[in-house]
């Protein structure tokens, strides 16, 4: 069910440089949202910015959501000057989210930059149905790494990695799972990875995941979030197209056509 409300800002908080954490007052939106879902906010009433922008759920309760997103472009900026008490019009939950009917022995959840948010609730959720769950973090540099404290607050195991080596391994987040999936630990256990971050790290986790079932959420620029301006297609194997907005975010991996994939 989806619905249209009108959302109060209850915090907003830098969380490192660039990033800030928003939490929002909601009642219908909070109680029916699952992980993987999303949020299409429209935060002014003048024609600019005129579009909605997605943002995923990063933490929700009893009345309330968060969301954690980089400031890029006005509306963002705009979002990083609201005090409490601001208004602000949504539309969700939106998308299919994870449906997480059957379950791995083992979750390996692999998050690049800002996709570390869309990851969270998936975490916290398998850790409580029982499942092991590793998170891997990666960023371009230490100040970048997103909600480290939090992910281990879940229980979960937490792996970073750095582009420039400032903190944990160094090297890209897909050269930090290969790692992981080389080193002999995961052959004896049914093992799945969720993933989210740019395409080309995207790309680059589908390559490297030596035929480990895969599920990712891909983040994409959406006009309408319903379906119908088609902005947000990707292209599919079976040589379609499928909508982020609808029929993702979430998708299997062996369902995209990566070849055709645009970073």
């Amino acid at each position: 069910m989806k619905y249209l409300e009108e959302l109060a800002v209850i915090g907003n908080e830098p969380l490192c440089p660039g990033y800030f954490k928003m939490r929002l007052r909601s009642h219908k939106i909070s109680s029916s949202l699952r992980p993987g879902q999303f949020v299409h906010l429209r935060v002014t009433d003048t024609a600019d910015p005129l579009l909605r922008r997605p943002f995923s759920f990063a933490d929700a309760g009893d009345g309330w959501f968060e969301i954690i997103y980089k400031v890029v472009g006005k509306g963002t900026r705009l979002m990083s000057n609201m005090r409490p008490g601001a208004l602000i019009s949504g539309l969700g939950p939106l998308g299919n989210g994870f449906f997480l009917t059957s379950l791995p022995d083992h979750a390996l959840i692999v998050g690049g930059g800002s996709g570390v948010a869309s990851l969270l609730m998936l975490a916290q959720k398998l850790v409580e149905l029982g499942v092991r769950t590793t998170f891997l973090i990666g960023a371009r540099s230490a100040d970048g790494l997103l909600c480290l404290e939090k992910i281990r607050s879940f229980g979960c195991e937490v792996m970073t990695t750095t582009d420039d080596g400032s903190f944990g391994f160094k090297g890209t987040v897909p050269k930090l799972m290969s790692k992981v999936i080389n080193d002999g630990k995961l052959n004896k256990v049914k093992t799945t990875i969720y993933a989210c971050g740019p395409i080309p790290m995207l790309i680059e986790v589908v390559k490297l995941r030596k035929g480990l079932p895969t599920f990712v959420s891909l983040e994409s620029v959406m006009g309408c979030g319903m379906g119908a301006c088609l902005g947000c297609v990707v292209p599919v194997r079976d040589g379609g197209y499928r909508r982020v907005c609808t029929e993702g975010p979430i998708f299997s991996a062996d369902k995209i056509d990566w070849g055709k994939m645009r970073g």
